[in-house]
């Protein structure tokens, strides 16, 4: 991670705090400290506002963040007409402190980079734990057991069983969405790097290989998308198109290779059509409920966070599986009024953030901000990417993720606004 330097300042024990309680929010997904999580978040936006207010730090609230307010105050409007009141009422709250916590990270101008780099060194940490635990299958359950509880540790030894590795963060999801977000910075630092080191190399296939030992064939998809719709965006620029071909060829060639070396690891690919029909893994028939739901009250919705309760009493299904889609469970919870708030704040912060990409990719020398803006992009697009399939808004800690990324923005057009695009020093 070369080019990524944070500026060598006095960092204060407040803010060692609000990093560690960040890592235990992000990182304790699957482990026995989940269960304190309900207080980690409110502790979070405490030491943040405790951080601002302490070094009199000047607030920045822009477009996007508005977007977002006004989501929650549509929310709260809608708050008592919700199918299910108390789940409504906890997305609120974690929705409100992790906004909120957004526009405060504005504030400290190094806090992003910071947590940049926790995101990379855990993924790499992740990565090589996940394919350890392929040549060392007890690896987790023998000598980790103690991060979870034993429920946690027959599903993670049943996953092993069928060739799904969860790695160091104990669900298969989390583990590949973990993975993602530090191969991003990668990917992120090999389209601006003008040599391939080869450490880079190396990361580039033990975190490609981790990947497929998640079992997710939904990454496989939305990297691929990823790079194209970055070669689409930087297309004027050849000499990051180029290398971002060359990617996606590396990681084709990556993947061929380990299915001939790891015959196991074939099973990703055959995931993808059983008897000659693509596999939703059942996702159709929760998308089917969330449209029925859509249908009777498409205006307002049911209520966010609604989704599971209402199929519970419905006698759909008996757990927390959510629809497997955030855009159709949106409608179903939120109406399209919601919706079209939702879909406002995720293209505004989108389409931004692929504006400053092109100007900074064109027009600076400096490296770090290059890294950091493809980051910002990258973590979106897998964001509203994944959320097709998966459940990313309503993953609390991936939600937090998606909008740490949001929040560089504001980072990057800073350093646009020095002098001669140079990262501002800051006094923390």
């Amino acid at each position: 991670m070369s080019t990524i330097q944070t500026n060598k300042e006095h960092t204060s024990l407040l803010r060692y705090i609000i990093l560690v309680i960040f890592m235990l929010i992000i990182y304790s997904n699957a482990t026995v400290i989940r269960r304190y999580l309900i207080i980690m978040y409110p502790l979070l936006l405490v030491f943040i506002i405790a951080d601002v207010a302490l070094y009199k730090k000047k607030l920045h609230i822009n477009f996007i963040d508005v977007l977002w307010y006004l989501i929650i105050l549509y929310l709260l409007i809608s708050l008592p007409f919700s199918y299910d009141f108390k789940e409504s009422l906890i997305h609120i709250i974690y929705y409100t402190i992790m906004i909120v916590v957004m526009t405060l990270l504005k504030s400290s101008k190094d806090m992003q980079l910071r947590l940049i780099k926790i995101f990379y060194v855990s993924a790499i940490l992740y990565a090589m734990i996940t394919l350890s635990s392929f040549f060392i299958r007890g690896l987790i359950p023998d000598y980790f057991n103690f991060l979870f509880n034993s429920d946690r540790i027959h599903k993670i030894e049943s996953e092993i069983s069928r060739g799904a590795f969860s790695g160091l963060a104990g669900e298969v999801s989390y583990n590949m969405f973990t993975i993602a977000v530090g191969f991003g910075i990668v990917i992120s630092n090999l389209l601006v790097s003008k040599r391939l080191s080869k450490f880079n190399t190396v990361l580039v296939i033990i975190m490609a290989v981790s990947l497929l030992l998640t079992q997710k064939r939904s990454v496989i998809v939305v990297l691929f998308l990823i790079l194209a719709f970055m070669i689409i965006v930087l297309r004027k620029n050849r000499a990051v198109t180029k290398r971002a071909f060359k990617l996606l060829l590396a990681l084709v060639v990556i993947a061929i290779v380990v299915v001939i070396v790891f015959p196991d690891v074939l099973r990703v690919f055959n995931r993808f059509f059983v008897d000659d029909k693509l596999y939703l893994s059942g996702r159709n028939e929760l998308w089917a409920y969330a449209k029925d739901m859509f249908l009777d009250r498409p205006l307002f919705g049911y209520g966010v966070g609604s989704y599971n309760i209402y199929c519970n009493n419905m006698g759909y299904f008996s757990r927390k599986l959510h629809a497997h889609n955030i855009y159709i469970q949106m409608l179903a919870e939120t109406g399209i009024v919601g919706f079209m708030l939702f879909m406002a704040a995720f293209l505004t912060s989108l389409l931004k953030t692929v504006a400053i990409t092109r100007k900074i990719m064109m027009t600076s020398n400096n490296s770090a901000l290059k890294v950091i803006i493809l980051f910002s992009l990258y973590m979106q697009l897998f964001f509203l990417l994944y959320g097709f399939v998966g459940i990313p808004l309503y993953n609390f800690t991936q939600l937090l993720v998606y909008l740490i990324s949001v929040s560089i923005i504001h980072y990057v057009k800073i350093g646009i606004n020095a002098d001669s695009c140079s990262l501002r020093k800051v006094k923390v």
